[in-house]
């Protein structure tokens, strides 16, 4: 579905993340792990258009996607939800979803899908009326990854959904993004928590330098050797 063929972006001239291959296949969790500078995020924000592509192509399926802009992606049914739980702090949490369904010609069809999302997400249903900068931080995360699924996309690509949340939240959020996988949805995620990361994929990929070190099973990469070794420069 997704494939990235020697790849090598950043950030203006600098460069993050160098010839660097993977794939994804429709209906797959793939994870993104490795110790901070590793490159993870940037491989996301390549494939969304937010860092620089230096080399290589961008395929989605079967369509080279590299010089695509952020709203065409979308268009294909590509959505990011980036770190940091960004949203727009001063709209209330239904203009939000609004704002996740701009593309779509048809009021009816976004009236759908913002009720279909917060069917996924009761807790917002709650707070419909209340400006996002009131939400708690599970809240806010929760109306990120919702506002990117107004557009009923079939690939997500999602960044540290865990990040600063109470252990009671994510695990909320992380039984929302099994149920997606269970109805079809294809992720790849960057997510700190590796135990939770492992859980949720049936594969993926570990990154030292910007460069790959290791792909394999979810399985394959809970090898505690392999992980101390990555993240501790141990033996």
């Amino acid at each position: 579905m997704l494939e990235l063929n020697n790849l090598t972006a950043g950030y203006g001239k600098s460069q993050v993340i160098f010839d660097l291959s993977l794939a994804v296949d429709s209906g797959e969790s793939v994870c993104l792990l490795g110790p901070n500078g590793a490159g993870k995020s940037t491989v996301l924000k390549a494939i969304a258009k937010l860092a620089t592509v230096h080399g290589g192509l961008i395929y989605f399926r079967g369509r080279d996607i590299t010089s695509l802009h952020t709203h065409e992606l979308l268009e294909l049914g590509i959505a990011f939800v980036p770190q940091g739980r960004i949203n727009f702090s001063s709209m209330s949490v239904l203009e939000n979803l609004e704002m996740g369904g701009f593309l779509l010609d048809h009021a009816h069809t976004r009236s759908e899908n913002i009720a279909f999302v917060l069917e996924r997400f009761p807790a917002l249903k709650e707070k419909i009326r209340q400006t996002a900068s009131t939400l708690s931080g599970g809240e806010a995360q929760m109306l990120a990854i919702a506002r990117a699924l107004v557009m009923r996309p079939s690939f997500l690509l999602l960044d540290e959904p865990s990040l600063g949340l109470a252990p009671k939240t994510v695990a909320g959020i992380f039984d929302n993004l099994r149920q997606m996988v269970a109805d079809g949805m294809t992720i790849l995620l960057v997510e700190q928590n590796v135990h939770l990361a492992l859980e949720l994929a049936t594969r993926g990929y570990l990154l030292a330098g910007g460069r790959i070190a290791f792909a394999g099973s979810a399985l394959e990469l809970k090898a505690p050797d392999r992980m101390r070794k990555l993240y501790l420069g141990t033996a």
